[in-house]
């Protein structure tokens, strides 16, 4: 390479060192020669002198001129949002495995982390909290062995719940029915349910007068609606064209006509219904959430000011 353009390469990966730009991580590694280390482009080490550093294409290439890999920012492992989604894959599948939810501290000595910079990782990786996490996806093995188990004791236990007490208090938020109207086929029960798309693909929602009973994601809308007959055989459904009824035990006919684009499951899959629209459950869950949020916050406020008032006492 000549010698200007070689210069021209330096300096614009020194600007990249200054700006600790992640995006060049993996084009090539910087060595200090004062210290003896190289590392990435993004490394949170201290800025060093310019006169100093010199660039290598590869970190092979850095430890052949005696350079050795920083430890601050591992530039031979993966990169860190890489390494922190394993971390948080990881402890997913433990809670799935588990049958019942791991607490905080175990889930984050699990992966090498303190009990809040787990949480927080977690929270940003995936959306919601560990617990959160734990309790959709218990909910989620509920359904699955209410469906496969020979009665409702079974599959309060194989879903990992210890009481039934606990099981029935959860099992209306869980099901949007009765434990023994979902086992039985959704019976006698009204659903609705509405169909748009999300950034996996389609998505379908589906409410009961007691709450969401069902959630299912495809990549074609039509077997989201064969899905959710499937499920609640028994059950009418409702969709987004007001004359659409399908009655319980209208399978068949829904099965024919899911691939006709002029048939009730092309109307329902065409149409999408409000989130207010669905029994209004999704309008209430954030109404009420925004209730408990204000109400945590005035407690909060509350303990803080009892705790200035008890220093200044003190004094």
């Amino acid at each position: 390479m000549p010698v200007d353009a070689a210069r021209i390469v330096n300096e614009c990966h020194w600007a990249s060192v200054v700006d600790r730009d992640a995006a060049a991580d993996g084009g090539f590694v910087y060595a200090v020669m004062t210290t003896g280390v190289y590392c990435r482009p993004s490394c949170a080490a201290r800025r060093p002198n310019r006169a100093n550093v010199r660039f290598y294409a590869s970190g092979a290439e850095a430890e052949a001129a005696g350079f050795r890999p920083c430890q601050r920012c591992r530039p031979n492992d993966a990169p860190l949002e890489a390494r922190q989604a394993a971390l948080i894959e990881r402890a997913c599948r433990l809670i799935e495995a588990a049958q019942t939810a791991p607490s905080l501290d175990a889930l984050a000595r699990s992966v090498g982390l303190g009990p809040s910079h787990f949480h927080r990782l977690f929270k940003a990786l995936t959306g919601v909290t560990p617990k959160a996490y734990a309790l959709a996806h218990r909910r989620a093995r509920l359904r699955d062995r209410l469906s496969a188990s020979r009665s409702v004791t079974e599959a309060i236990y194989d879903a990992g719940f210890n009481s039934s007490g606990r099981f029935y208090a959860e099992a209306p938020h869980a099901l949007g029915m009765t434990p023994s109207a979902f086992r039985l086929g959704g019976v006698d029960a009204e659903i609705r349910f509405a169909v748009g798309d999300c950034s996996f693909g389609c998505i379908l929602v589906a409410a009961s007068a007691k709450g969401v009973c069902a959630v299912f994601l495809s990549d074609q809308r039509d077997a989201l609606v064969r899905a959710l007959q499937d499920r609640f055989p028994r059950a009418t459904l409702l969709g987004g064209d007001p004359g659409s009824r399908t009655p319980g035990g209208a399978g068949r006919r829904l099965r024919r006509t899911a691939g006709n684009r002029h048939g009730p499951a092309a109307r329902h899959s065409r149409n999408r219904v409000p989130a207010s629209r669905v029994d209004g459950v999704a309008r209430h869950s954030v109404r009420r959430h925004d209730q408990l949020c204000r109400t945590r916050a005035t407690h909060r406020r509350a303990e803080g000011r009892s705790r200035r008032r008890g220093r200044l006492r003190g004094q």
